[in-house]
């Protein structure tokens, strides 16, 4: 199974200051580091801006930019999974609207779901509207991760 471009799929996306990203995964096997541009090209973590090791992290968009996450465990980020959110300042259009790419794709957005969001896996999503999610990667480990959009909610999650 191929692994997602995150970073594709953020591009088809409109965030905001004040939008909310979700990263929900197994913190056994993953972690989130927010990093510089630097560091995200080189898949480190040397100068960790933030660490969030939860596996259930709001992150909330605070300041315009770009903004660049990865998962700090070994080998990780160099197998994708690493995301850059560019983040603008005036609030016109609702976020993150359709779903992120599944590993058969070839990089571009199906725009529908194939999936639920995981119930019964130790994550309940407590949002008021329905999440789009498709299933993106299940390399390292059994329990398949999704990349999870709530149309008009502000709400990303990106769940590895």
């Amino acid at each position: 199974m191929g692994t997602p471009n995150y970073t594709a799929w953020s591009e088809k996306k409109t965030f905001h200051v004040g939008d909310t990203l979700l990263f929900v995964y197994n913190n056994t096997f993953h972690n989130v580091v927010e990093v510089k541009k630097s560091d995200y090209d080189a898949c480190t973590e040397k100068s960790a801006i933030a660490t969030y090791t939860t596996g259930n992290d709001s992150i909330t968009i605070k300041t315009a930019g770009t903004h660049y996450y990865l998962c700090g465990f070994p080998g990780h980020c160099s197998i994708g999974q690493k995301v850059e959110i560019a983040a603008s300042a005036a609030k016109g259009t609702a976020p993150a609207s359709s779903a992120a790419p599944s590993p058969a794709s070839s990089g571009s957005d199906t725009g529908s779901a194939s999936a639920p969001a995981p119930q019964g896996e130790g994550y309940t999503p407590e949002l008021k509207r329905q999440p789009v999610a498709v299933r993106v990667f299940q390399r390292l480990h059994r329990r398949p991760a999704v990349l999870m959009a709530v149309a008009g909610a502000g709400v990303v999650a990106l769940i590895w």
